[in-house]
């Protein structure tokens, strides 16, 4: 069983540093959960796109040709806008995720300090 290591935030700069390194985490989790579901969803996708494309060069009517465009289009736009999101994910400016202590107001009383940072 590993041993968990300790620490506590005291500082601005160290809970910035601390809920930076948190917020990289999370990000980093959340990324890894969407690239599992597109590569779970990646052997129905190919399927539906040979599908399009067979039913495309068949041409029953205008209608089932022009459907079957918008989906095999739809899919492929699916895959650009995965590619993007994995790209981008490399760019550190681009971060979506805060933690609470990041975005909330301090509510403390002017003049009374109190211990801040992170307790475990």
């Amino acid at each position: 069983m590993p041993e968990w290591r300790r620490c506590e935030a005291v500082g601005a700069k160290e809970i910035e540093r601390v809920s930076l390194i948190m917020s990289r985490q999370l990000e980093e989790k959340k990324r890894k959960m969407k690239v599992q579901q597109h590569l779970r969803e990646q052997q129905h996708r190919d399927q539906l796109k040979a599908r399009c494309r067979i039913r495309i060069a068949q041409a029953y009517s205008g209608n089932d040709v022009e459907m079957n465009r918008r989906l095999l289009k739809r899919t492929e736009e699916q895959e650009d806008r995965f590619m993007r999101m994995i790209a981008r994910g490399f760019d550190p400016a681009n971060r979506t995720s805060m933690l609470e202590m990041e975005h909330k107001e301090d509510s403390r009383a002017r003049g009374v300090k109190k211990p801040t940072g992170i307790q475990t």
